[in-house]
């Protein structure tokens, strides 16, 4: 208890606990098994980042090929659920015993579901195989903070930058790898790619990343872990069977974010259902067991109250994360509905035009890693970034079915804007908590994102439904009726336009030319001024966040001291040198 007091107190003053002896988990960079080491940590993250980046062509012709099935969109969102849970509750862990085992247990746990999802039969099966594939992903992804340990504090941004870059082709071009699986091979090749990379990963790590530890720092056993409070953050996590908007809905009451962002609209129950309901005060009641647990009763909480308490340093960091996220899920993901809703229901062209948005993000987090020192004020950095992405998602507003282009533009501009926040953030959190808590802050730092991706889907998809909605018929029906159609053929008409499919446009009654000319316009206009509504909301996330970054603490001075002062983090063990990020740069060793 004593030491926890002067831990916390001392975090009061960041640049005083830096300068705490600590050590790394990295190998003697007179070794090359040092490299070794952080190349199976990068293939491990490249693995986890794969399955995550699984696009909708997929999950739709895995549903095809398997038989039709109502619930397969389980097949994207168990992966969501357990790799955000095993993400948090695997840097806890690894904080206090070390991370060579979580790493080595969750690349196992990854080939696992890889095998499961490659050898499926049905829907099911593969839901299951990415809901162990996500447990397995949430351990992979502590190579955010294991790279973080192994450099100096002064290179953070670049290895970050770097390593974040890894999955480039999955980030930049993933709908169109998916596509071409999905047309010219098999949508199983998906899980056969993580098989490889998790496979080559458990082996690389299990041979070759032996960091030092020091078991004075662990809790005395396993007896010491915070059991319950992992019982009640699984239990917060755990979807709703009954509706696909639960299944957020526990991430945003896990999380604190306002109660009012709850409802992730998917429109299966309206507020007044009893599921609802009882999902509401359920969550409700987990969270506050959860933060009570946490900051009075566990030995070992999950969530640090003195990570929790630094305001500036961390918590403000994290609500930014949370709206930036929000405004930045309709640049990405809601501007790929856009296309397919007013310009090609062709895959490969929606690959294609999503090609900017990938590639500018990727160039935007080198640029950060590159940059982000030499610029310093990262607070500033932030704040401006948050208000260019801002920008960018209020002129894609402008759009209209006529032409795609403009939009190409503005998601290229903001997708740079994206990136580079992505490493600030990231760089940002880490610095904002004790050096024996970076997998912690990490993994709160992802839920996070989590959280405002889930705030996206329930604003986004509730306004693009109930203004559809609310003017589609009426819209068609003024432009298509006075042409000479039916109106007992509306309904057909509309049915037909919806699914796409020509042959059944042409066979409805009264049909012609002109009137399908008319009735594709209403439609496309109805959706154009929908999404238009959302970019004005996901403008709202992104004023909100950068506010918040205003407020947010440089980060400079502890990239910028002294070399005796860039000591790694961790719970590390003997006094090694810290491993070069250049061959010829001068080791510096410990104190």
């Amino acid at each position: 208890m004593e030491s926890k007091v002067i831990i916390e107190s001392r975090f009061e003053d960041k640049e005083k606990l830096d300068l705490e002896t600590t050590t790394s988990t990295n190998p003697s960079p007179k070794s090359p098994t040092a490299y070794l080491s952080i190349t199976s940590i990068v293939i491990g993250y490249i693995a986890a980042l794969e399955i995550a980046s699984l696009p909708p062509v997929i999950q739709a012709t895995t549903n095809t090929r398997l038989g039709l099935r109502s619930y397969y969109w389980w097949i994207a969102l168990a992966e969501i659920a357990t790799s955000v849970f095993a993400w948090s509750v695997a840097g806890s862990l690894g904080d206090q015993y070390g991370r060579r085992n979580i790493l080595a247990v969750g690349n196992l746990i990854a080939l696992i579901g890889a095998i499961v999802g490659a050898t499926a039969h049905s829907v099911w099966v593969v839901v299951l195989g990415q809901a162990i594939l996500g447990l397995g992903a949430g351990c992979q992804f502590q190579a955010v903070a294991i790279i973080s340990e192994i450099f100096r504090h002064k290179h953070r941004s670049l290895v970050q930058g770097l390593l974040t870059i890894s999955p480039f082709p999955f980030i930049a071009c993933g709908q169109l790898i998916g596509t071409a699986m999905a047309t010219h091979a098999t949508w199983r090749w998906v899980f056969y790619l993580n098989i490889v990379l998790s496979g080559i990963a458990l082996v690389m790590t299990l041979l070759f990343y032996r960091p030092p530890v020091d078991r004075t720092l662990r809790p005395t056993t396993i007896l010491h872990i915070d059991y319950v409070g992992i019982l009640l953050y699984a239990v917060l996590n755990l979807p709703n069977q009954r509706s696909r908007k639960l299944a957020n809905l526990s991430q945003l009451f896990l999380a604190g974010v306002a109660l009012c962002f709850g409802w992730t609209g998917f429109g299966t129950y309206g507020w007044g259902n009893s599921a609802v309901l009882v999902s509401l005060c359920l969550a409700l009641l987990f969270i506050v067991l959860l933060v009570l647990w946490d900051f009075t009763k566990a030995k070992n909480p999950m969530w640090p109250p003195v990570v929790l308490g630094n305001g500036r340093g961390f918590l403000t960091v994290i609500v930014v994360a949370t709206f930036e996220s929000f405004a930045l899920f309709s640049m990405s993901t809601i501007f790929t509905g856009q296309i397919s809703a007013l310009y090609s229901t062709d895959p490969y062209r929606v690959g294609v035009d999503v090609l900017p948005y990938g590639i500018a993000s990727v160039v935007g987090m080198l640029a950060a890693g590159l940059f982000m020192r030499k610029i310093r004020h990262t607070n500033l950095q932030l704040a401006v970034l948050c208000f260019v992405l801002t920008v960018f998602v209020g002129v894609m507003a402008t759009l209209t079915p006529k032409s795609v282009k403009s939009g190409l533009a503005f998601t290229c501009l903001g997708g740079f804007a994206v990136g580079w926040i992505m490493i600030l953030l990231v760089v940002m959190v880490q610095f904002g908590s004790p050096n024996r808590l970076i997998g912690t802050s990490t993994g709160l730092l992802n839920l996070a994102r989590t959280v405002g991706q889930a705030m996206g889907i329930g604003f986004y998809q509730t306004i693009i439904r109930s203004r559809v909605g609310a003017t589609l018929v009426k819209r068609v029906a003024g432009a298509v009726l006075p042409l000479g159609l039916p109106a007992t053929s509306l309904p057909d008409l509309l049915i037909a336009i919806a699914s796409g499919n020509q042959a059944a446009i042409m066979k409805v009654p009264g049909i012609n030319l002109k009137i399908i000319e008319a009735a594709v316009l209403e439609t496309k206009l109805t959706y154009a001024a929908a999404f238009r509504i959302v970019y004005y909301v996901g403008m709202v996330g992104g004023i909100i966040s950068t506010i918040f970054a205003l407020f947010t603490k440089d980060v400079t001075p502890f990239m910028m001291g002294a070399e005796g002062e860039h000591l790694a983090v961790d719970i590390g063990g003997s006094k090694r040198p810290f491993l070069p990020l250049f061959p010829k740069e001068k080791q510096v060793q410990r104190k």
